[in-house]
C-alpha cells in the first residue's frame, strides 16, 4: 500500500471512530484514548496522523458541511426566483437536520474564531465549503438591496432555520404527539407558512 493511501485509510478510520463515539456522548467527553480504542490503534498512531483532538473535530465539521452541500447540490437550482430559492434552501436544510442530527449539531456549534489562529488552513477550507450556499452570497449573486436582504431577511431566515432545527432535535417526539403529524409533515407545513411570509416581505 502506498504511503498516501495508508495515510488516508488511517485518517478515515480515526474520523469514523470519533464519529461513532459522538453518537452516544458529547465531544468534550471524548478523549484520545477513547478514539484510539474505538479505532483499534495506539494513541501514538492517532497522533501520528492528527496533531490534536481539535484537528479531528474540525475534520468532522468539514465533512458535515460537505454532506450538507451534497444535499443542496442535488436540490437547489440557483436560477430560481429569490423567494423560491430561499424557501427551497430552508426546506433542504431542515430536512437535512432531521436526517443528519449529528452533522447539524457539529455545524451549528462550530466557532471559527476558536480555531483560526492554530488551524487556519482547515478553517479556510470549512469557510469555502460552508459559504457556497450562504444566504448572504445568494443575495449578492442576485444583486438585491443589501439593506433589506443581508441585514433583515438573511437574519430572519437564519433565526427561523436554527430555531426550527432546535425544535426538531429537542422536542421532536412531543411535536409529533401533540400535533399528530410526522416531522416531515411538520416541516412541509412550516415551509408553506414561510413561503407566505416571504410573499409578504419581498
Amino acid at each position: 500500500m502506498k504511503r498516501e493511501e495508508r495515510k488516508n485509510q488511517y485518517q478515515e478510520t480515526i474520523l469514523s471512530s470519533a464519529y461513532a463515539l459522538l453518537q452516544s456522548r458529547e465531544w468534550k467527553n471524548i478523549k484520545a484514548d477513547d478514539i484510539a480504542r474505538e479505532a483499534e490503534i495506539s494513541k501514538k498512531t492517532l497522533y501520528f496522523y492528527f496533531s490534536s483532538l481539535d484537528e479531528i473535530y474540525l475534520k468532522l465539521i468539514k465533512q458535515s458541511f460537505m454532506k450538507l452541500n451534497q444535499a443542496f447540490d442535488m436540490e437547489i437550482d440557483m436560477n430560481l426566483e429569490i423567494k423560491e430559492l430561499l424557501t427551497k434552501l430552508a426546506y433542504v436544510y431542515l430536512r437535512f437536520s432531521f436526517d443528519h442530527p449529528l452533522e447539524t449539531t457539529l455545524m451549528i456549534h462550530y466557532n471559527r474564531l476558536t480555531y483560526q489562529s492554530e488551524f487556519i488552513d482547515i478553517v479556510n477550507d470549512i469557510d469555502e465549503i460552508a459559504n457556497k450556499y450562504e444566504i448572504f452570497n445568494l443575495f449578492k449573486d442576485k444583486h438585491l438591496d443589501e439593506e433589506i436582504y443581508t441585514r433583515q431577511i438573511a437574519l430572519f431566515l437564519w433565526s427561523y432555520i436554527i430555531g426550527f432545527i432546535y425544535l426538531l432535535q429537542n422536542k421532536n417526539q412531543w411535536i409529533t404527539e401533540y400535533y399528530g403529524q410526522s416531522s416531515t409533515q411538520t416541516i412541509k407545513s412550516h415551509i408553506a407558512i414561510l413561503r407566505k411570509v416571504m410573499d409578504d416581505l419581498l
